[in-house]
């Protein structure tokens, strides 16, 4: 059995069971740390739009059409027929136990947000809300414009669309590690790389034409996830990708220069004992990843695997 598994399949030139059993394994485990990312962004979002409307409209404002003014009538009217209509076919405790004890038509927005499927969140509430709240969104999230103070509420949007496509993809087990899908692909902050400050500078490795995969998603979501300090995604994800030495990093989309090092130390996510297993240009396609997504500066080095080492010791 084992000498069948390592024999070339005549199908697919030059490619063994183990490396089919490796990549399927890697995006099974990759598919599981973005989906579950992703789920504390969908719970922030639900949480911080339930409390901005109930600040704004009352618990049940979004009942009225007033309370949901992104929506026209006639799509407040069917949002409200549909969400009532699951809300009585509900077997959720929470909304069995308000039907039980309430007489009121509909749960507060509080009960009911946290009760719906992140497409219905976004398809009503996020689109129906008044703009303060979404640019409120935008601004917890750092998704900001290039004026001091202000978000942009559109980015956030195009974002969120992104999230929907990769959340269908890893929760329906289609393949994501090498996906190129322009829909999962994170429209780039515009570029002013006269302003030292601007954050969107920071994504000019995925300008680029040839950046393809699903690279471009996952800096987009680390920087959510960054700004809500959740931290230990991060360490997920490069634990993972030091499981996977050997993986083809182009096909996600990793920027191929290899000569760029961070500068700076302080959040460095190899340790020494883990460069051995790259190659110098696999570590520095990996590192500038992650200079990237952590927002650190870059300088022009030569470098190899064990000067890497050096850099990023603590």
């Amino acid at each position: 059995m084992a000498g069948d598994r390592k024999r070339k399949l005549p199908f697919l030139p030059h490619t063994s069971w183990d490396s089919i059993w490796e990549r399927y394994m890697f995006d099974q485990e990759l598919r599981t740390i973005v989906f579950d990312g992703i789920v504390s962004i969908e719970v922030h979002l639900k949480s911080c739009m339930a409390s901005e409307l109930a600040k704004t409209t009352g618990p049940f404002g979004y009942t009225a059409p007033d309370g949901m003014p992104g929506l026209s009538p006639e799509e407040h009217r069917n949002a409200i027929a549909n969400i009532a209509n699951d809300y009585q076919r509900s077997s959720l405790p929470q909304l069995r136990h308000f039907r039980a004890t309430y007489s009121d038509p509909l749960p507060p927005i509080w009960i009911l947000v946290d009760c719906l499927s992140y497409g219905d969140f976004k398809k009503i509430f996020y689109k129906g809300a008044d703009p303060s709240i979404k640019r409120q969104l935008a601004l917890q999230l750092g998704i900001m414009s290039n004026k001091p103070g202000v978000s942009n509420e559109k980015l956030l949007r195009d974002w969120l669309e992104n999230i929907r496509i990769a959340r269908n993809k890893t929760a329906h087990h289609d393949r994501f590690w090498n996906c190129i899908d322009s829909k999962m692909t994170p429209i780039k902050p515009k570029l002013y790389p006269n302003d030292a400050t601007w954050w969107g500078n920071q994504w000019e490795p995925f300008r680029r034409p040839e950046s393809k995969g699903p690279a471009g998603f996952l800096t987009m979501e680390h920087y959510l996830l960054n700004q809500l300090d959740i931290t230990y995604w991060r360490n997920n994800f490069v634990g993972l990708m030091n499981r996977y030495p050997s993986f083809p990093l182009k096909h996600m989309g990793f920027p191929e220069t290899g000569s760029h090092c961070p500068s700076g130390n302080s959040a460095a996510p190899f340790s020494p004992n883990n460069t051995a297993t790259r190659t110098g240009r696999q570590f520095w396609r990996i590192a500038l990843f992650q200079a990237r997504i952590e927002g650190q500066a870059v300088c022009g080095c030569a470098a190899t695997a064990n000067s890497a080492a050096a850099v990023w010791s603590s």
